[in-house]
This record gives structure tokens, C-alpha cells and sequence, in this order.
């Protein structure tokens, strides 16, 4: 199995902007992020609380997903598709994670109180 880094991104939008982030995020940020070499793993919205949580991925261990993210910070196509967009956000946590089981699947065969293998 290929070695993937993961990225917890934890946002608080202003909450008037929320529903018009999600609908930006939804459209332009997986097939931007894709074009890069990163992968969407999942995504989650707290409607109540303003708050968008999703996972971002890359192959190769940290050293080569801060290269991808720097270059990716650089690229004239994010730019582009952040270019005349409000200002979102009250907060961003962002930071790295690790994968402590790798499927539902995998939690569902185990029995109550089993470790993961």
C-alpha cells in the first residue's frame, strides 16, 4: 500500500457565508486540489456552528505533501479560482493526522472492546 499523508482542515465560516463556501468548496476545490495530486478523503459541514471539516491527502510522507501544498499555494489555476472571493473565515485549524483505522469495513468486523489490527 502506498504510503498517503493526511490533512485535517477545520473551518468556522463567518455564518452568513457559509452555504456560498460549501457551494464554492463543493465545486472547485476537489477537481483544483485532484489536478495537484491531492485526493478529497471526505468532507462534513456543522450547519448549526458554521463549521466545515474535511480531509485532504497526498501520496508520500509529509516532507512530500508540504512540497505538493507549496507548489500548489503557487499555482496560477488556485489563484485564478480564488481570485474575488470574500474572506470566509473566522478560523482555520489545520494539521496533520494520521489514519487510525482505514475503512467502516474494517471497524464493523470488530468486536466490541477488539483493537484495531
Amino acid at each position: 500500500m502506498t504510503e498517503r499523508t493526511f490533512q485535517l482542515r477545520h473551518y468556522t465560516t463567518v455564518p452568513e457565508h457559509f452555504d456560498g463556501f460549501v457551494a464554492w468548496w463543493a465545486r472547485t476545490l476537489p477537481p483544483l486540489r485532484a489536478r495537484h495530486g491531492f485526493a478529497v478523503e471526505s468532507a462534513y459541514g456543522i450547519r448549526d456552528r458554521h463549521q466545515f471539516i474535511w480531509v485532504v491527502s497526498h501520496p508520500g510522507d509529509r516532507a512530500a505533501f508540504e512540497a505538493a501544498e507549496r507548489r500548489y499555494a503557487d499555482a496560477a489555476d488556485r489563484a485564478a479560482a480564488f481570485a474575488g472571493i470574500p474572506n470566509w473565515m473566522e478560523t482555520m485549524d489545520i494539521t496533520f493526522v494520521d489514519a487510525v483505522t482505514t475503512t467502516a469495513q474494517e471497524i464493523d468486523r470488530q468486536e466490541p472492546g477488539e483493537a484495531p489490527q
